[in-house]
C-alpha cells in the first residue's frame, strides 16, 4: 500500500490546482480502510484506500470521473493487476453533503 502513496499524493496535488473554485483549493480526503471479511481467517483481511473527491461546478462530472479512473488504472497497473479492483466511483459536487 505504501508504494501507491506517491502517485496518489501527486494526483491530489494536481487535482487541487485543477479543481480550485471561487478562490479556494479543491478538497480531496485520503483515508484508509481495513475490512475483515471473515472472523478467524487470517487471510480474509483486505486493506484499501479511500479517496473522497469533491468536484466543483466548473468541471463536468464525466470529466472528473475519467480523471479519477485514470488514477485508478495507473495504480492497478503498478500493482501488476494483483490489486483488488473493487472500484466504486462516486465523485460528488463540492456543495453536496453526505446523506
Amino acid at each position: 500500500m505504501v508504494e501507491l502513496m506517491r502517485p496518489i499524493l501527486k494526483w491530489i496535488e494536481r487535482w487541487e490546482k485543477k479543481a480550485s473554485y471561487g478562490g479556494k483549493k479543491a478538497i480531496v480526503n485520503l483515508g484508509a480502510s481495513v475490512v475483515d471479511t471473515r472472523a478467524r481467517q487470517p487471510d480474509s483481511r483486505k486493506d484499501g484506500s479511500v479517496l473522497d473527491v469533491r468536484v466543483p461546478p466548473t468541471i463536468p462530472m464525466a470529466a472528473a470521473r475519467r480523471d479519477i479512473q485514470r488514477l485508478f488504472f495507473l495504480l492497478k497497473k503498478r500493482r501488476d493487476g494483483a490489486w483488488n479492483s473493487n472500484l466504486r466511483l462516486g465523485p460528488r459536487r463540492a456543495h453536496q453533503r453526505r446523506a
